[in-house]
């Protein structure tokens, strides 16, 4: 089984998403707020799907493998004369989807075991997330 998931929006990094308070404690910014909201209204349109992807997944017979890819239009510095550092860094940008969409899917994330991510440049912002339930490897002794 298989959903394909469509945002118009580049998402938000985990260092952006949370900050560290004066105690030490992560704190959910005003960006992770506002993240939350535009996630979660994208992701009702792909409830049903998800809700269905979760049914039955059970982990004693399933992994999930996420497929993330960014288009990201501050891949390049102006110049384009290499990549920008301060694009973002994709393997942060995976955590924050990955939680919000598990919620939806109503799954512990933890079942995810593959994990694909990569980051493009395009004029417009994007992403796509693929989620695939695949049989746990032969050489996975359980």
């Amino acid at each position: 089984m298989k959903v394909e998931l469509h945002f118009p929006f580049k998402p938000i990094s985990y260092n952006a998403y949370y900050r560290n308070s004066r105690t030490g404690k992560r704190i959910k910014t005003g960006s992770g707020l506002a993240f939350d909201e535009e996630i979660a209204f994208k992701l009702e349109d792909y409830s049903v799907e998800l809700v269905k992807f979760g049914e039955n997944l059970d982990p004693s017979k399933y992994i999930v493998k996420l497929t993330m890819r960014v288009v990201n239009p501050e891949f390049f510095l102006k110049d384009r004369s290499r990549i920008s550092k301060v694009a973002g860094d994709v393997d942060n940008y995976v955590k924050v989807v990955q939680d919000h969409i598990f919620k939806v899917v109503e799954v512990d994330d933890y079942i995810v075991r593959h994990v694909v991510a990569s980051d493009i440049y395009g004029p417009e912002a994007s992403s796509h997330v693929t989620l695939e339930r695949l049989p746990i490897p032969q050489e996975f002794d359980h």
